[in-house]
C-alpha cells in the first residue's frame, strides 16, 4: 500500500513540473501578447501584458498604489 502512495505522489509530481513549464510558455508578461494570453491579474493592452490596477493598466515593475480618496494609480512605472 505504502509503495502504491509513493508511486501516486512521484506521479503527482512529474505531472505538476510537466504543467508548470507549460504554463510558463502560455502564461507570461514581457513579450508581446497578440496571441498569447497573459497571467492571472494582467490584460493584453497595446500589445504587452499589463498589471491589473483598479481602473487602470501599469507597466511590468509598477507598484499599485491608493491615493487618499481611495483611487488606485501606478507607482514608479517605466
Amino acid at each position: 500500500m505504502s509503495k502504491l502512495i509513493c508511486l501516486f505522489l512521484l506521479a503527482l509530481l512529474v505531472l505538476s513540473s510537466v504543467l508548470s513549464v507549460s504554463a510558463n510558455d502560455v502564461f507570461h508578461t514581457d513579450h508581446s501578447c497578440d496571441s498569447v494570453k497573459c497571467k492571472r491579474g494582467y490584460k493584453c493592452h497595446e500589445g504587452k501584458c499589463k498589471y491589473i490596477c483598479g481602473t487602470v493598466l501599469c507597466e511590468e515593475g509598477a507598484i499599485c498604489a491608493r491615493d487618499t480618496v481611495g483611487l488606485r494609480f501606478c507607482k514608479g512605472s517605466k
